[in-house]
């Protein structure tokens, strides 16, 4: 343990060969830029440093705010670097000739300049980036 209550543990970070600094960018990282916010710091078996924040410091949760969240679904790739992915339209029982009529529909008459393009298992939503500035979602 490396911090515990919001206080460093000097002995423990020194026989750790972390430095302070390391500690301190690593719990940055995981989006906690006070130590005093955090509750405990352990350094895992694997060398990882697991993050315990205070629960008043801990993001809330949808559950916690009692909010029902659905599935999404996974976002399945159909244009990789403008190339259609058969294989993944498959998986989602559409074709090629369904991939080109939504893009239509969605505003995209030429398939081909498309970067990418994900769809989303559950409701079929078209995630495309053109490549020029970002993702847009139809």
């Amino acid at each position: 343990m490396v911090i515990k209550h919001g206080k460093l543990i000097r002995d423990n970070l020194k026989r750790s060969h972390i430095t302070l600094a390391g500690l301190l960018s690593y719990i940055r990282e995981k989006g906690y830029s006070d130590v005093t916010h955090i509750d405990y710091a352990i350094i895992e078996p694997s060398g990882e440093i697991s993050v315990l924040p205070k629960q008043e410091a801990a993001p809330v949760t949808p559950k916690q705010l009692k909010i029902d969240t659905a599935d999404q679904g996974l976002p399945i790739t159909v244009i990789l670097e403008g190339k259609i992915q058969h294989d993944n339209l498959k998986i989602i029982n559409k074709d090629e000739k369904w991939l080109k009529k939504e893009l239509t529909q969605a505003g995209y008459s030429d398939q081909s300049n498309i970067f990418y393009v994900a769809i989303r298992e559950h409701d079929y939503l078209l995630t495309t980036d053109t490549g020029e500035g970002g993702f847009k979602n139809s």
